[in-house]
């Protein structure tokens, strides 16, 4: 995974942020992807879940909810229930062979705060009146790979 990394000053209250490469790609080329890379027993099982063309697509919170207006109960969007592209980050094409694992076009950017104090050091505990930096860093990693 290639991530920019940058210091900066940030909006107050707001440790880092991040932002990631994406395509939108054809479900059925993904899902051969994954299927093709399954390895262990649990990948078996997910990648042989997977629809076999399209994903129906099932959303939750909108104004035009047929369970009423806002509802967090999910139903299937009748507006192209059955999706033939998904949207995936350049870091997650990696992994199952999408997109070369060398490929050295960026995958994300993660800027952090440089009006905040962080603590580098994760093996004495955090300093009182500092932030954690590894955990700030795995938080926005976790958002350069669409999490």
């Amino acid at each position: 995974m290639n991530i920019n990394v940058i210091f900066t000053t940030l909006s107050s209250g707001i440790p880092g942020q991040s932002s990631q490469t994406e395509s939108v790609l054809n479900y059925s080329t993904v899902r051969a992807a994954l299927v093709a890379d399954a390895k262990s027993a649990n990948d078996i099982i997910a990648a042989g879940s997977l629809s076999d063309s399209s994903i129906p697509l099932y959303i939750n919170g909108t104004r035009d909810n047929s369970n009423g207006s806002g509802s967090l109960t999910p139903y299937l969007d009748n507006n192209g229930a059955n999706k033939t592209s998904v949207r995936i980050t350049t870091a997650n094409q990696k992994a199952p062979g999408l997109l070369a694992a060398n490929a050295t076009g960026v995958d994300a950017s993660i800027t952090f705060n440089s009006n905040f104090s962080f603590d580098f050091n994760p093996t004495d505990g955090i300093t009182a009146g500092q932030y954690d930096f590894v955990g700030i860093a795995s938080h926005e990693i976790g958002h350069a790979l669409g999490l």
